[in-house]
């Protein structure tokens, strides 16, 4: 699935809870539910990126620190 068929999937989806949430009101305006979840999954995805950017991502060389440099020119061909 590309990128334009997810979203164009993803609208849909609000759209149809939107007017589910027009028939059945729980809350003080239509939309509440579904702009609470779109809010939390934005928070999560911020929240993950930002983790893996601080915790998981390394830098370009941090592997090559651990390999003995004869080890590394016999890896290269050399």
């Amino acid at each position: 699935m590309n990128t334009r068929n997810l979203w164009l999937t993803t609208a849909a989806a609000l759209a149809v809870f939107v007017a589910l949430d027009l028939v059945v009101r729980y809350a003080r305006f239509p939309g509440y539910g579904a702009l609470i979840g779109f809010g939390g999954c934005v928070v999560i995805v911020v929240v993950s990126k930002w983790i893996g950017k601080v915790l998981l991502e390394r830098s370009e060389g941090y592997y090559e620190h651990d390999v003995a440099p004869d080890v590394q020119e016999d890896l290269r061909g050399e």
